[in-house]
């Protein structure tokens, strides 16, 4: 559902600019589930958000769950006063906190994305929905283990960005709901402003994981 305010002459002539100016955002992280690439959450973000505040325009979003849907709604503002406002849902399988937060960032994404006419080739949601009817694989002779390969500080470092983002999302939820204490709160937000480390941002989420699950 779209909403507005009862006039919107300056926000349409601001948005109009603004998308006539933004390009692709990179497809800079890999979907493992679906073997694809795309553009996660940061770079969009890094891609739209000086563009729109050239042209006097912010996006604010505000995500919400009941009933097993992930719900969000995005406020687009203008300097003027003028605003849009969109709402957007998808239902989950398995409402745990984690699958929340990532439907969440699932929603941001898409929803700016479809704002600013960035296109969105490729299907990241595989935390908030699996594939359905997956076809069957033929059974294989068992091999022999091999010990998992150490990540690369590149790669450790792309790990750490997207468990900070899952974080944030799960706090964001836990602000939106309650339901989570301000001091636990206040210690994830820090871990957010401290950029990690990998191990203490895993405890975190496990954490308000158990804390939401209650």
């Amino acid at each position: 559902m779209i909403t507005m305010s009862e006039e919107i002459g300056h926000l349409s002539a601001a948005l109009v600019s603004a998308q006539a100016e933004v390009d692709n955002a990179v497809k800079n992280a890999t979907n493992p589930h679906f073997r694809s690439s795309y553009a996660n959450l940061e770079a969009v973000l890094f891609t739209v958000k000086p563009i729109l505040a050239k042209h006097d325009l912010s996006v604010v979003q505000f995500p919400g769950y009941e009933d097993g849907v992930c719900t969000l709604s995005t406020l687009v503002l203008h300097s003027s006063g003028q605003w849009l406002q969109s709402e957007a849902g998808a239902p989950l399988e398995k409402p745990t906190a984690w699958s929340v937060g990532s439907c969440v960032t699932y929603l941001r994404r898409y929803s700016l994305a479809s704002i600013t006419q960035i296109a969105q080739e490729d299907d990241d949601g595989s935390a908030a929905s699996e594939p359905s009817n997956p076809k069957p694989t033929k059974q294989t002779k068992p091999t022999k283990k091999v010990a998992p390969k150490k990540p690369t500080a590149a790669e450790s470092k792309k790990l750490l960005a997207e468990r900070l983002s899952v974080l944030e999302a799960i706090l964001e939820a836990c602000e939106e709901h309650g339901g989570v204490d301000a001091k636990t709160l206040k210690l994830g937000s820090d871990i957010i402003k401290d950029g990690g480390p990998l191990e203490r941002c895993e405890a975190a989420i496990k954490h308000l994981e158990r804390e939401v699950g209650r």
